[in-house]
């Protein structure tokens, strides 16, 4: 864990870096582009820093490991119990509800993702106007296109 604790300072300190680099190259005295030169490099570290932490730290987690075996013997026996059971359209014709339910679960989850997204891309776009930096409106794009993503390929993954 103090790997974990290390690399989130890391992300940390590289994310502080990449605004204040950012802030100081794209000054008056210096070109636009230097400072999302900036900004984008240590904005890797920071990010990079911040998914090998959250990998590592669901490595080590041996009670989730646990929970997902658990859940896979679950999922097998609930296949062999589905196989056995009649046509799936049966099993919707007798239950019109369930394919509504599933459809609208998966909209709450795209949509609560999307607004998260878009939140924290509209923080960072307002920390950055407070700054009056004249690069704000970059993370309202990233924001929109990421969320924009995130809408059309979520409900297509399995959780």
């Amino acid at each position: 864990m103090a790997l974990v604790r290390r690399a989130r300072v890391i992300a940390g300190v590289s994310g502080a870096i990449a605004l204040v680099a950012c802030g100081i190259k794209a000054g008056p005295l210096f070109h636009v582009s230097g400072g999302l030169c900036s900004l984008f490099a240590w904005g890797a570290v920071a990010v990079w820093s911040s998914v090998w932490a959250a990998l590592m730290r669901a490595r080590l987690n041996v009670a989730r490991y646990n929970e997902r075996n658990a859940a896979s013997l679950e999922e097998r026996e609930a296949a062999e119990a589905y196989a056995s059971l009649p046509d799936t359209h049966e099993l919707v014709a007798a239950n019109p509800e369930v394919p509504r339910l599933a459809q609208a679960w998966v909209k709450r989850r795209t949509v609560a993702v999307c607004v998260a997204i878009l939140a924290a891309f509209g923080l960072l776009g307002a920390v950055l106007l407070a700054l009056d930096l004249g690069i704000f409106f970059i993370p309202l794009v990233v924001g929109a296109v990421m969320a924009t993503l995130a809408g059309i390929f979520l409900p297509y993954m399995r959780s």
